[in-house]
């Protein structure tokens, strides 16, 4: 797809492990997505210079993360935009993805409590292509 599509942005997602790691980046990928937080697959991905956003669930992890040098931090699955606030008054330099549960339709709200950004999986398979697109436009 990257060699297809070189202007677009080509990610992988649920990366496991630093093999796993190696391989999307080597096939194209510029940017990694994990469940979890595997030190080895932020470091790995940053040798060979695509960012990573591994998974969190708790503040611990989130911290973690970035001092192990996340790019951004997926906190997965998705607990509420409250949750991204309260987190946020206390690492306000945190860059937060909820992921996992976030429909398109919710992402204004995840945006306003902090998010940097929202990861929105299978929901978009189920979200009409004309409510998406009026979304976008909003």
């Amino acid at each position: 797809m990257s060699t297809d599509y070189p202007e677009a942005v080509i990610g992988a997602g649920s990366v496991l492990d630093e093999v796993s790691a190696v391989a999307a980046v080597r096939a194209g990928a510029r940017f990694l997505v994990a469940p979890n937080l595997n030190v080895s697959v932020i470091r790995a991905e940053h040798r060979y210079g695509a960012a990573v956003l591994p998974g969190a669930g708790t503040v611990s992890e989130v911290v973690q993360a970035l001092e192990a040098g996340a790019d951004a931090v997926k906190v997965f699955p998705a607990p509420t935009p409250r949750w991204v606030r309260d987190v946020l008054a206390v690492l306000p330099h945190a860059p937060l993805v909820p992921t996992g549960g976030v429909e398109p339709a919710d992402v204004p709200a995840w945006l306003e409590a902090g998010a940097v950004a929202c990861g929105v999986g299978s929901a978009l398979g189920r979200t009409p292509v004309d409510e998406v697109k009026a979304l976008l436009r909003s």
